[in-house]
């Protein structure tokens, strides 16, 4: 019998970003050792792009059973570059992929990242303030009134085009379309869900090098990762930012 799939759930809503840190307990890139990581009938793996540790005390998540870490999977190498997916965790050496956009993978030479793996940097969770969260919030909602120099200080500050947003209580992805639900012991199975954000992930540059993104170098967009506010498993997918 399989297992169940662990709930993973919003401990609160404060916003944070993913920062590069020498003694970060997140991770950007690399490898876990977990199994489930190809698609049925296909022998191509998922990827990862990142890896949170639920056992940091700031983490904005929490999983139902425990769980030590929450690992971001995503189709790089299906779906011509706009690959999506959805998944459950079984354990903190296991996920299940419950649907994927595109069964089959690219073929090698069109594969929009041609690495078997994102270049590893440590990560560290930083809190937003106030008021940079206020500006990232008045950029989502309002395109009429135009940054004053105090807010682009702040903006330039975050790097805003390398930001790695993590949590908070965003409930729209701007050019995501309706976000649904595709597991199919949800209630909400093949139906628009509520949602709770991850995190959005730009293809950002490791130690000053971009190269290993291919196709993705340069591009202003996000890899997105949310919680199916009903059965607690990840949608992913990428959108233009």
């Amino acid at each position: 019998m399989s297992q169940s799939l662990s709930v993973i759930s919003a401990a609160n809503r404060r916003p944070f970003r993913l920062v590069p840190s020498a003694s970060g307990r997140h991770q950007f890139g690399g490898s876990l050792p977990y199994h489930g990581l190809c698609p049925a009938g296909s022998d191509v793996p998922v990827q990862l792009l990142a890896s949170l540790a639920l056992t940091d005390e700031a983490i904005p998540f929490v999983a139902e059973p425990t769980l030590k870490r929450l690992p971001l999977y995503y189709p790089f190498k299906y779906g011509s570059g706009g690959g999506a997916m959805q998944y459950g965790i079984v354990s903190d050496n296991e996920i299940r992929i419950l649907w994927i956009g595109d069964e089959q993978a690219d073929e090698p030479d069109y594969q929009c990242l041609q690495v078997e793996q994102l270049p590893s940097m440590p990560l560290d969770l930083v809190p937003l303030a106030y008021e940079e969260a206020r500006i990232l919030g008045f950029l989502r909602s309002d395109g009429y009134f135009q940054p004053n120099a105090e807010d682009n200080q702040i903006l330039d500050d975050l790097d805003i085009n390398h930001l790695i947003s993590c949590g908070g209580g965003l409930r729209h992805v701007d050019n995501s379309g309706p976000i649904v639900c595709r597991n199919p012991a949800c209630d909400q199975h093949n139906l628009t869900t509520a949602f709770q954000p991850i995190a959005m992930i730009p293809p950002i540059p490791v130690n000053g090098e971009e190269e290993f993104w291919y196709e993705y170098q340069g591009a202003y967009m996000d890899f997105c990762f949310v919680l199916c506010e009903f059965c607690g498993t990840v949608i992913t997918f990428n959108v233009a930012s």
